[in-house]
């Protein structure tokens, strides 16, 4: 087998527990340091890698790169299911409030 490929956090934890040499490849929407899966971000060690929608922490910086991608865009929506604890919506309301509050004092009008 060359590689695994594990659709979320528990199959990527049996995945870990079975081999230690066969690459895994994790997704998942959870934070995989948090959850205990790897141990940094960045440098997740062993034979795991993926990807994380990890919006409590990548969230506001999505807004900003939306932002960068969109300076003239004056509203946008945000989605979200509050109940799910990897989305910190205040975190993201913040870059979006400060958004706002740059593009105003830019003199642009937002009328929420």
């Amino acid at each position: 087998m060359a590689a695994i490929f594990a659709t979320d956090v528990p199959s990527a934890f049996a995945a870990k527990a079975a081999t230690q040499t066969i690459p895994i490849v994790f997704a998942s929407g959870a934070d995989p340091v948090k959850v205990g899966l790897v141990d940094s971000l960045g440098r997740p060690k062993g034979n795991l890698t993926g990807v994380s929608a990890l919006y409590s922490v990548l969230g506001p910086k999505h807004v900003a790169l939306l932002h960068e991608l969109l300076p003239a865009a004056n509203t946008i929506a945000l989605l979200a299911n509050p109940g799910n604890v990897n989305i910190k919506t205040d975190a993201i309301g913040k870059v979006i409030l400060t958004w706002i509050a740059r593009e105003v004092c830019k003199g642009q009008h937002y009328d929420g």
